[in-house]
């Protein structure tokens, strides 16, 4: 087992209330991101085995169930974009629908900030001890 895991730094990816397509508008940012994450593989792939970690979340517009499977969509909707620009590692995503507020708001608050994604690169899921709820990654 290794603890490591690294936080990537990224702008954020602002999706539209209620949806998980990716805006072209967008497309810049996660272009970074891939540059980033492609760096990061090349300097840490020979030690240990990378994974990149997405988790995907919402503001608190919509019910809870809605906003889980919502921010499903959204993780797996940019691990796809980054899968078919090339990121040739495995891929985990998540959602964390409303449970991690990037602003804590009252429900019903439409709050762009909320609704984001977040990724890691670990060799094994981010730990619970890193301020990451609990979740059952999936495999993209």
């Amino acid at each position: 087992y290794s603890p490591w895991f690294v936080d990537i730094p990224h702008d954020d990816v602002v999706f539209q209330s209620g949806l998980w397509s990716i805006d072209s508008t967008e497309t810049p940012k996660l272009d970074r991101l891939l540059q980033d994450v492609t760096g990061l593989v090349e300097k840490y792939g020979s030690v240990v085995p990378v994974k990149l970690y997405i988790g995907g979340c919402t503001d608190t517009v919509g019910s809870r169930e809605s906003n889980a499977s919502l921010s499903r969509n959204r993780a797996q909707a940019i691990g796809a974009w980054l899968r078919n620009s090339g990121l040739d590692i495995p891929i985990f995503y998540s959602g964390f629908g409303e449970s991690w507020l990037a602003v804590d708001t009252a429900d019903g608050v439409d709050n762009a900030l909320n609704r984001r994604a977040v990724y890691m690169l670990g060799a094994n899921p981010p730990p619970a001890s890193a301020g990451v709820p609990r979740t059952r990654w999936r495999a993209l």
